[in-house]
């Protein structure tokens, strides 16, 4: 185990309460090829997640609904590089990260 990965434990997971609708918020920093990540169970509105630079809506991301499926991503090399905006305040994203190793160019 290398030594920038004391924790030996794995999934890692976790949730993000999200701010006032269209306040762009990012899952902590944490390395990651692969993450799963879903509308928590008692969310109001529609989460919307992507990683379009500059304001993420309906219009350039991709909705979470609290019925719906998680969304895997692949190709990360951290999961702070995801975007998230929620319609209702207090809203929450879940996450899980599949694969904490860090991708190898």
């Amino acid at each position: 185990m290398p030594e920038e990965y004391p924790d030996e434990v794995r999934p890692r997971s976790g949730q993000l309460t999200l701010g006032a609708s269209g306040s762009v918020s990012r899952p902590p920093d944490y390395p990651c090829q692969r993450a799963l990540f879903m509308a928590h169970p008692s969310n109001t509105g529609i989460v919307w997640i992507g990683n379009a630079t500059g304001t993420l809506s309906g219009d350039t991301g991709f909705p979470l609904s609290t019925n719906g499926p998680g969304v895997p991503m692949e190709g990360l090399e951290n999961i702070n590089q995801v975007l998230v905006v929620a319609d209702v305040v207090g809203d929450k994203l879940c996450w899980m990260i599949l694969d904490d190793e860090p991708r190898i160019n």
